[in-house]
């Protein structure tokens, strides 16, 4: 079985996308791998796009193992 390392997860800010976010962090815990949101605009003429990245912190959380 594959064991991912990194999970790229774009967002829309909707109810659904929050839902495969926390689905995505999740999975990013259960296997300790890294994680990425990113929200992907285009501007009306969609020639341009900007896209707006959210990284997963560089510190690493205290757990009582």
């Amino acid at each position: 079985m594959l064991k991912p390392t990194k999970i790229l997860v774009h967002t829309d800010f909707s109810k659904y996308s929050d839902k495969a976010l926390r689905q995505a962090l999740d999975i990013a815990a259960q296997y300790k791998a890294r994680y990425s949101c990113f929200r992907l605009l285009m501007n009306r003429s969609h020639s341009a796009c900007t896209i707006i990245t959210f990284r997963q912190p560089k510190y690493n959380r205290r757990t009582n193992n």
